[in-house]
């Protein structure tokens, strides 16, 4: 096996074991505690979970879970989010949201690092279906929202929310596996910990091309399974590629600096 098809199987094992830590578990209850528990507990029994894909690139997946019949769970929804009846529903179907937009407030804490920054209101909707079971988003993301009547309100259960530097360091690790990992992974491995030479074949392989190559499938195959449309997956890899490619010239640039001012300052330490 030459070098580059071993840094390229390395990188792609690396790159998987990365993903599924990252995405290790995406269960419905696990999706309940990241999404509605702050607001409504405990999930309830029998809980399933939906990812909607989005058909357009503007748009978002949404989740959607499954509940089963229950008058309890369904005031218990509506009151938390304080959703009213929609006209725009079927006769075999209660439909139920809050268009203005639902605004969460968490204590200080429990605010995600980014989150004053990124957040915006909720667009939360319940359906009942005729026998009685309950389709339920906490957020839809595609819904329209009425900036003129933003509803704020201070979310009942912020102790399910995950730890901020927690959740800081997944979403950060996300970014980089897609967008920076195989670049990093290459470069500091072929250049700086095997000190291989800047200028071959090999290394415009191993530095550059692979990077690039692992970085457009990783980014196709990740947004996909998050139920990105096919648009935006391939605009995501789009980018993937240029930052991979980008990071990896930029360290190439900075091993061929260091090496040229180690060979000026080395003479100079070697005399003295």
């Amino acid at each position: 096996m030459n070098d580059t098809a071993r840094y390229a199987l390395i990188l792609v094992i690396t790159y998987a074991l990365l993903f599924f830590l990252v995405n290790a578990d995406f269960s419905a209850k696990s999706r309940w505690y990241d999404e509605a528990a702050p607001w409504l507990g405990e999930p309830p029994n029998e809980l399933s979970v939906e990812t909607v894909r989005a058909n357009l690139a503007e748009e978002t997946p949404i989740t959607v879970f499954t509940i089963p019949a229950s008058d309890e769970w369904k005031q218990k929804i509506i009151s938390a989010y304080g959703l009213e009846r929609s006209i725009y529903a079927d006769d075999a179907t209660e439909r139920y949201v809050c268009l203005m937009g639902l605004y969460p407030i968490y204590p200080k804490e429990k605010t995600y690092l980014l989150e004053p920054y990124t957040s915006s209101a909720h667009v939360p909707w319940l359906k009942v279906h005729q026998d009685g079971s309950m389709s339920f988003c906490p957020n839809d993301y595609n819904e329209y929202r009425d900036p003129s009547g933003e509803k704020f309100s201070k979310v009942p259960h912020p102790e399910y929310r995950e730890n901020r530097y927690v959740h800081f360091i997944k979403e950060l690790t996300a970014a980089t596996l897609c967008f920076l990992l195989p670049g990093l992974f290459c470069c500091i491995g072929w250049l700086w910990v095997q000190r291989r030479p800047i200028q071959s074949r090999t290394t415009v392989n191993i530095c550059l091309l692979l990077p690039v190559v692992v970085g457009i499938i990783g980014a196709l195959v990740d947004f996909y399974i998050h139920g990105f449309s096919i648009t935006y997956c391939k605009i995501a890899a789009i980018i993937a590629a240029f930052s991979n490619a980008l990071c990896a010239l930029v360290l190439i640039t900075i091993t061929a600096a260091g090496r040229w001012l180690w060979q000026r300052i080395r003479p100079k330490a070697t005399t003295a």
